[in-house]
């Protein structure tokens, strides 16, 4: 006998019971099986995290399913902070429905206070079966980098003052060397 367990979203106990005539009398047999449906469960991939000098982080991504099972009503957003909360035009994402081994893009807006954060905490609430699971995710801002200052290429890296100073070494000879063809 086969028993089609798919439509089950509940975690539990399931009672299986055969009942059956044998030789003029009535039997039973029963059998306990502890059932586990397959369940979705999340994670943030491929994040790009962008902070503007005003505090405005932008982060996209995807959002990737890595359990056995759909999840649904997948919202994404930046989460209220100390230092972070979210902002116009895009404080959270209503992502929908994601298979089991998919994937969706999401971009979400916020604040943050760009002196002291060092991460963004982004809330992902999504049903797996049918528990409602809410978790949030420290996503880190990235480091800021100084500011370029020179130029860069088969030299390495210049100051302003070196490419000058490069480019007169350059110049120079090529001048001397066309008056000179000129006037010979």
């Amino acid at each position: 006998m086969t028993v089609d367990l798919s439509t089950v979203e509940t975690a539990g106990d399931i009672d299986f019971v055969a009942r059956y005539d044998l030789a003029g009398e009535r039997r039973e047999a029963a059998a306990g099986y502890d059932f586990r449906p397959n369940r979705g469960a999340v994670e943030l991939t491929g994040l790009n995290v962008s902070v503007a000098d005003d505090g405005r982080v932008t982060i996209g991504g995807n959002l990737g399913n890595v359990g056995n099972g759909e999840v649904s009503g997948v919202v994404v957003g930046v989460a209220g902070s100390d230092l972070a909360a979210p902002a116009y035009p895009q404080r959270s994402y209503f992502v929908g429905t994601v298979g089991a081994s998919e994937f969706a893009p999401f971009s979400v807006t916020g604040r943050v206070d760009a002196a002291n954060a060092t991460t963004v905490p982004v809330r992902v609430a999504y049903t797996a079966g049918d528990e409602r699971v809410t978790e949030v995710i420290e996503v880190p801002l990235p480091a800021e980098e100084p500011p370029a200052r020179g130029l860069s290429g088969v030299f390495g890296t210049l100051d302003l003052a070196g490419g000058f100073l490069l480019a007169l070494g350059f110049a120079i000879p090529l001048a001397i060397g066309l008056l000179v063809r000129r006037y010979v």
